[in-house]
């Protein structure tokens, strides 16, 4: 099984200081090692404008094979999310207009296309056009960091 990571839980990995926590670091090191966890580079394009932590930004750089260019097949996918127009707003207009990178619909077709879970450390919201809101209407998994966590069984 796959996991595409959004940047929310690479985000929320902060939280988890390696010298506390480093067979947390491992785990996910090896899960990046092993194709489990991957992501897409609009991913990685919003985690090197928001991620200050010289530990994470590392992880990031050492880890740069698992942030992957959308395939046409994701690319197709993305448009046909955004035929529903309620998704639309997915992509916030300040983003564009700032030229922020914006991630959430290039995570959700990498899943889509690699038949994976999507981790977002959004919330299901009927009728709203988050991760899981979105997930769940193209029957596409999604969980959380904790849910990835509790699947692949780690304790701590």
């Amino acid at each position: 099984m796959q996991y595409v990571f959004d940047s929310g839980p690479f985000i929320d990995m902060r939280t988890y200081y390696p010298e506390t926590f480093p067979s947390f670091w491992e785990n996910i090191s090896d899960c990046a090692s092993n194709g489990i966890i991957i992501s897409t580079r609009e991913v990685r394009n919003e985690l090197n404008r928001r991620v200050h932590e010289d530990y994470l930004e590392e992880w990031v750089k050492e880890n740069g094979h698992i942030f992957k260019t959308p395939s046409i097949q994701e690319t197709n996918f993305v448009r046909e999310i955004f035929r529903i127009e309620h998704y639309q707003q997915s992509v916030k207009k300040n983003h564009i207009l700032l030229g922020f990178p914006v991630a959430d619909p290039w995570v959700i077709a990498l899943a889509k296309c690699n038949d994976a879970t999507v981790v977002t450390s959004e919330s299901f919201k009927k009728n709203s056009a988050s991760i899981p809101t979105i997930c769940h209407r193209f029957d596409i998994p999604c969980t959380s960091l904790l849910g990835f966590m509790k699947a692949l069984n780690w304790k701590y």
